[in-house]
């Protein structure tokens, strides 16, 4: 009797754990339709979500039993990364879906709107999403479809304006539908100069996520709806930490910079995000008075917080693996110390090959002046640091290596040694150019012979001009007595 009860008991708990999922045949009430059930259109706006039902999915398959083949029609069920894989296809607005994804044990597939469409009309979103079932255990592959018909679901365009509400004297706030509608900085009293205090509230965190106070002188209109949507991307890449996010996709820019205050813990990490989901750090404080993370911004981004560090870029390119955590606004960061470390003996510096050679007997160099100090000549011992960058303290210098104060004493006596050879090569020139002098003035004292030698010269020039004229005369005369004797014979 015992073992027959332990047989029924058993069979009686094989049932349930047989029939966990369950499968609409063909014909019966309830099988899925294949298309989106929304009720005279879905109006979202940007950055919202949209959720489609898994019972909404549309799936066939057949399989033999007892030698007949049978047809099934079924919906997903719960999904799981391990054995489902979504994808879209879109006919109509799928420039303005930023994601579809599902998270393991979802019975619905997500479709993430894009934020910061300004777009001035309704945009209408159609196409087809698909989920596959691949590799479960005693099942065939299995595609399941959702169709999404014109007119299913419509983004509302932003088309129109609220004006900021006033607070306080000169400060004014967010509307109330500031989500839906552009923010246009002027009041109903027509007020458009003073401090701007957008004060952001989250509706999937139930709290107040961040506030920015930016000064404001006639601003044009901008759009300052965010979300706080998950990034799946990020997401994925990182499974283990535990992310949220502030999203102002539209990316709003102030004429002027801001102060963003981030509402966080102290221990958590926070990054921005490009276009591109790739982090960067953002270089701001932590306010323990108000536990935020602020910094000055004119452009209100995207931004992702962690409990655990993330791999993010510097502010330039790199892609070094840096952590931004909030510091403590309270607490002075350390100094950097303006000292340089002493150098060690593999940084020792060595006088360039540019340094002028020692001077020549023809070329003396003048004595080194109070501004400009050759360096020592000695090639194993550094040249003494600037003032400019360092001050040494006298104690460092009495309780120097006394290696090194021989090291000194050997660099002064060479130098007073080229010294004295320097003024010895002077007294040698001055000697030089008295001696020349001396021979000046003995050859100023000894006999004129130059002036004699050319005074002779010029007078035998005279004497022999002289004679050859006087030849030329005389023969002249000759021949005409000559003429008046033969005329007197005749």
């Amino acid at each position: 009797m015992k073992r027959l009860l332990a047989m029924v008991l058993a069979v009686a708990l094989a049932i349930p754990m047989m029939t966990t999922v369950a499968f609409a045949k063909p014909g019966v009430d309830g099988a899925p339709s294949g298309e989106a059930e929304f009720d005279n259109g879905y109006e979202v706006s940007p950055g919202d979500t949209i959720e489609l039902d898994e019972s909404w999915f549309y799936g066939k398959w057949t399989e033999r039993e007892d030698g007949e083949r049978h047809t099934y029609e079924e919906s997903p069920g719960s999904l799981d990364s391990e054995f489902h894989k979504v994808s879209a296809t879109w006919t109509r607005g799928g420039e303005y879906i930023e994601d579809v994804y599902f998270e393991d044990g979802d019975s619905y597939v997500t479709i993430e709107i894009k934020g910061g469409i300004t777009a001035t009309s309704d945009k209408e979103i159609a196409g087809t999403v698909k989920i596959l079932l691949k590799d479960f255990p005693n099942m065939p592959n299995v595609t399941y479809t959702c169709k999404i018909n014109r007119g299913d679901v419509v983004i509302k365009g932003i088309d129109e304006k609220s004006r900021m509400v006033y607070l306080d004297d000169k400060e004014f706030g967010l509307p109330d539908d500031y989500q839906e509608k552009q923010v246009r900085f002027v009041t109903e009293d027509g007020e458009e100069y003073g401090t701007f205090i957008g004060e952001f509230y989250g509706e999937r965190s139930g709290q107040d996520v961040a506030t920015y106070r930016v000064r404001i002188i006639d601003q044009k209109s901008l759009y300052l709806g965010f979300s706080e949507a998950s990034n799946s991307t990020l997401q994925k890449k990182y499974p283990n930490a535990d992310l949220r996010f502030i999203n102002w996709t539209a990316r709003p820019t102030f004429d002027q910079a801001g102060k963003l205050s981030i509402y966080m813990d102290p221990e958590e990490y926070i990054y921005g995000v490009n276009d591109d989901n790739t982090l960067y750090r953002l270089g701001g404080t932590y306010d323990e008075d108000n536990d935020a993370y602020v910094i000055s911004t004119k452009t209100l981004g995207c931004y992702v917080i962690s409990d655990t560090a993330l791999t993010a870029s510097g502010s330039g390119s790199g892609g070094n693996t840096t952590v931004t955590k909030p510091s403590s606004s309270s607490t002075a960061p350390k100094p950097s110390s303006s000292v340089a470390p002493p150098p060690s003996s593999s940084t020792v510096l060595k006088p360039s090959s540019s340094v002028a050679p020692p001077p020549s007997s023809s070329s003396v160099a003048p004595p080194p002046s109070s501004s400009s100090v050759a360096p020592p000549s000695s090639s194993s011992v550094a040249p003494p640091p600037s003032s400019s960058s360092e001050e040494e303290d006298p104690e460092d210098e009495e309780s120097s290596d006394p290696a090194d104060n021989e090291d000194d004493d050997k660099d002064d006596e060479d130098d007073k040694k080229d010294k004295d050879k320097d003024k010895d090569k002077d007294k040698d020139k001055d000697k030089d150019d008295e001696d020349d002098e001396d021979e000046d003035k003995k050859e100023k004292k000894g006999f004129p012979l130059v002036p004699v030698l050319l005074g002779v010269l010029g007078i035998v020039i005279i004497v022999c001009a002289v004679v050859v004229v006087g030849n030329r005369t005389g023969g002249s005369q000759r021949s005409r007595r000559r003429r008046y004797d033969d005329d007197w014979d005749d």
